[in-house]
């Protein structure tokens, strides 16, 4: 078990500089044009090849830079010219000016094309460079945002994946373990002292985006939240700080979150929705540490079925079911009523859709926000959904498969559309 919680760690927890999808793009441009670099050649031209979701994910999103960006369409030039692969999912951290003007010149000379790839599957970003001198540099990554799996120069492969997917090291090797055999040793295992420093730090950097919420940073939403209620109330407090978080990341705050699957969104409900309810209810770190790790696996299980990227809305249902779960550990509640939780607030919310990351997603991640915490209420009061209802399986782990069949392939054409209404905005 530790085994596989260390992957988990490992596996599914990176720090992130920004929304994820063009921060991938730029991650992918990074690679080509540090190719191109060692060439003593310089971008000309930029082409970027885009599954459907990355494409509606990075299409108007903020992005942390020193000057106003929005878009993959920035994000391409900016990592080619940053040409730091190194930095990973930070790669936009302590960006120049004089790089955000370069991007911006080559953009505004027509120079910089993105399009849809057609017949690839979602988590896809290729980048083609093609340099002052000539030169030809092609990166591409799949599957996940930081998993690049090959690069040629000048039509020659130097660099490809043996399997052109992930390691073996990945979701699948946790995607059959049943949930409440997950949950029933989770309860007893000492946590590693590695765990713990990663959970401190991943608070510690959720928190520091959620006070930048606070201020007002973004859209506003949590800061507003925070002004509904009257008097002391647990639940808007839980919300509106979560929401802010959210505000700030969408806003292109320049401090990386904790990210969760491959999304800084998620990584920060989960992250803060443990953290903030065990300082409200004075858990001990053991017991927070814990349930986090429950809500990971959980988020991380969905995934498996779901898709990295897709119609619905990972904020919501990957994060807020998985803490549902996990907040239910928490307070030391009977398993049946962990299962009660998650299925209640799969009866509320499930059919919640992503239409791209922006501003207004903190909205859904009070709204999610808000569910979960009613779900696990619910549960407590003895609350139980039928088995013939709806969506819902005999198991946290049969809904999860449902879950995963209305994303994929249920909402597959719901992704078209929604991608055809954010195209008629260009």
């Amino acid at each position: 078990m530790k085994k596989i919680i260390d992957s988990l760690i490992e596996v599914e927890l990176r720090p992130a500089l920004g929304c994820t999808e063009p921060i991938s793009v730029a991650l992918t441009a990074s690679v080509a044009g540090k190719k191109l670099l060692e060439l003593n050649d310089e971008p000309e031209e930029i082409t970027v090849s885009l599954d459907k979701n990355v494409f509606k994910n990075g299409k108007v999103v903020e992005i942390p830079t020193p000057v106003p960006l929005r878009g993959n369409v920035f994000a391409a030039p900016l990592g080619a010219y940053i040409a730091s692969p190194e930095k990973g999912l930070e790669i936009l951290q302590n960006v120049s000016e004089e790089i955000c003007f370069k991007a911006k010149n080559l953009v505004g000379s027509g120079k910089v094309h993105v399009q849809i790839a057609e017949g690839v599957k979602n988590l896809y970003v290729n980048i083609l460079i093609k340099g002052k001198n000539g030169n030809v540099v092609e990166a591409c990554s799949k599957e996940r945002h930081d998993n690049l799996v090959m690069i040629k120069v000048n039509n020659a492969v130097i660099f490809e994946s043996a399997s052109g997917s992930v390691s073996a090291n990945n979701s699948s090797e946790y995607s059959s373990i049943r949930t409440f055999d997950f949950y029933d040793a989770l309860k007893s295992i000492e946590l590693e002292q590695s765990w713990i420093e990663k959970f401190r730090t991943s608070i510690s950097m959720n928190k520091k985006v959620m006070q930048a919420g606070l201020s007002g940073l973004g859209s506003g939403v949590g800061a507003k939240i925070a002004q509904l209620a009257s008097g002391e109330c647990s639940q808007n407090f839980l919300i509106s700080r979560c929401a802010a978080a959210v505000d700030a990341r969408m806003a292109g705050v320049t401090m990386p979150v904790m990210s969760v699957t491959g999304s800084g969104n998620q990584g920060l409900i989960i992250f803060l929705s443990h953290h903030l309810q065990g300082e409200l209810q004075k858990k001990t770190e053991t017991e927070v540490f814990r349930s986090l790790i429950l809500a990971i696996f959980l988020a991380s299980k969905i995934k498996c079925f779901s898709g990295r990227l897709s119609a619905l809305c990972g904020c919501v249902i990957a994060s807020g079911l998985a803490c549902s779960a996990g907040l239910s550990m928490m307070e030391a509640l009977p398993y049946s009523a962990v299962e009660a939780a998650f299925n209640i607030m799969t009866s509320d919310i499930m059919g919640i859709l992503c239409d791209g990351a922006k501003g207004s997603c903190a909205l859904k991640a009070a709204t999610g926000v808000n569910s979960m915490l009613r779900s696990v209420k619910l549960a407590k009061m003895g609350m139980q959904i039928p088995y013939d209802e709806g969506i819902i399986g005999k198991s946290i782990d049969e809904t999860i498969i449902n879950i995963g069949k209305i994303s994929n392939p249920g909402m597959l054409e719901t992704d078209v559309e929604i991608l055809k209404i954010l195209s008629a905005k260009s």
